[in-house]
């Protein structure tokens, strides 16, 4: 289980939606870096005492790079591996729609006990369209599977858009789409 509240990851999430570009190397993350969790989203609808604003989600409006090298914490790594990197998958797939201007993300998390790896890449393409790869690799017995707050909250639905693939003992889960981020900043 992740902290509750990660007032490092808020603090660097806070922090980043007023950068244009942003490198993480070697930290432990929460999905607080990303995306507020439910339990500041709660938090903030009860201090304005009305119902969920979305003026009041992060936005990253000069963001174009954002790289992030993490591993989960043992805690967490060792309890719930693969809902950990779904939890954090999904969060940077909620901010990742309002950054508007984004040309490259990286996000590599590990969960190095486990033999469990995810890696989310988003780049420009040449026609100012961007591509989403994502690829989760695994050394497990059974491929990892995205869970439901993953798949909504990058599009993965619809045919064709994931391919899971075995190479020898490692499993892999791919998914290339469009890069659905909008200029308006609305998730």
């Amino acid at each position: 289980m992740f902290l509750v509240p990660d007032h490092v990851g808020i603090g660097l999430r806070n922090l980043s939606t007023r950068l244009r570009s942003i490198k993480l190397i070697n930290i432990r993350i929460s999905p607080s870096l990303f995306w507020p969790g439910a339990d500041e989203q709660q938090s903030q609808t009860d201090e304005e005492n009305s119902d969920h604003d979305p003026s009041l989600l992060p936005s990253w409006p000069n963001l174009e790079t954002f790289e992030v090298s993490a591993e989960l914490p043992d805690t967490v790594a060792a309890s719930r591996p693969v809902e950990s990197i779904n939890e954090i998958i999904a969060a940077v797939g909620h901010a990742a729609r309002r950054m508007p201007k984004l040309k490259f993300m990286e996000v590599d998390v590990d969960a190095p006990h486990h033999d469990m790896w995810a890696i989310l890449k988003v780049r420009s393409a040449a026609a100012g369209e961007t591509n989403c790869e994502f690829t989760w690799d695994s050394g497990r017995a059974l491929p990892v599977s995205w869970s439901k707050e993953t798949v909504k909250a990058w599009g993965l639905e619809g045919e064709g858009v994931l391919r899971v693939q075995r190479d020898g003992s490692e499993w892999s889960a791919v998914a290339h789409l469009p890069w659905l981020g909008s200029s308006s900043g609305t998730v």
